[in-house]
């Protein structure tokens, strides 16, 4: 069973009104050992209580993942043919990603190395 389950079921039993005691009684009657811990359900419990409608978990913060598109390669790739004397710094302030995907995308995208201060397929 999901995550997203157990969740479910503890914003039904606790829309009805029943404590973490009784719904850690009634999952593990149902569900035994492979229910939610005691500190998951109380979590679960106080946040559908204070009006929490989702049941997913909320975004975390830090660097998004960046995929390497199609049109993404495309374009370091023109960017260097235009300029090859272009450093992965420029590249990646350019596009909008990091260094190292700018070196991914050369190195094993593109085939590119780096050959005294050009990039040369």
């Amino acid at each position: 069973m999901e995550k997203i389950d157990y969740r479910a079921i503890i914003k039904f039993l606790t829309k009805q009104g029943k404590s973490v005691a009784t719904i850690m009684d009634e999952m593990s009657s149902v569900y035994g050992d492979s229910c939610p811990g005691k500190t998951m359900v109380y979590k679960w419990h106080s946040l559908f209580k204070k009006g929490r409608e989702s049941l997913e978990d909320d975004p975390r913060p830090g660097r998004s993942i960046v995929v390497t598109t199609p049109e993404l390669i495309q374009n370091v790739e023109k960017l260097v043919l235009d300029d090859a004397r272009l450093k992965k710094k420029q590249l990646a302030e350019m596009v909008g990603v990091s260094d190292t995907t700018i070196f991914k995308i050369m190195h094993d995208h593109l085939g590119m190395t780096k050959v005294s201060p050009r990039w040369v397929p």
